[in-house]
């Protein structure tokens, strides 16, 4: 299991925290993926400020999966913070990614998938809400039949109350 950390998931690196309550803010991060990635292989992507509302979100990139038998499996959630416990797959448990062009919807091939998990969960009442400083992360659950080199990025949107 590999860690590998984008510039903005970078320690040191400032959070973006709107100021005036309510007000929306949106961490992104991209890592290019320059070997096949491992199960279990972890890419950090940003951090969302302590106190974040996180209210949606993407996730989207090349295509990396270069066999008809797709078989990576990618996940978007979050470390643990201190007071969060870490859920790798908070954001999204997307299974195999399908890169197809789906007609109304994305005309090329690539990934790009709206951030879901927590955010569509019955069992959830609210948006997920951060206590602290929070990495928002991507894992391998499967690699790829056939690798080819790629960029990954996520976007996610939140509000500061």
């Amino acid at each position: 299991m590999a860690t590998l950390v984008a510039s903005r998931a970078a320690a040191g690196v400032a959070v973006f925290k709107p100021s005036g309550s309510g007000s929306a803010g949106r961490a992104y991060g991209s890592y290019t993926i320059t070997t096949a990635p491992a199960a279990a292989d972890i890419i950090q992507f940003c951090r969302i400020p302590k106190g974040a509302v996180v209210t949606g979100g993407l996730f989207w990139g090349h295509l990396i999966e270069a066999s008809a038998d797709v078989l990576l499996d990618f996940d978007i959630g979050w470390a643990a913070n201190g007071v969060e416990s870490a859920d790798p797959d908070g954001f999204g448990n997307f299974g195999a990614l399908s890169a197809a062009a789906v007609t109304g919807v994305k005309p090329e091939v690539g990934y790009r998938y709206a951030l879901g998990g927590t955010l569509y969960s019955s069992e959830v009442t609210a948006p997920p809400t951060f206590s602290a400083e929070t990495i928002i992360t991507g894992t391998f659950v499967a690699s790829c039949a056939n690798f080819t080199i790629g960029t990954f990025h996520v976007a996610v949107d939140y509000v500061v109350p």
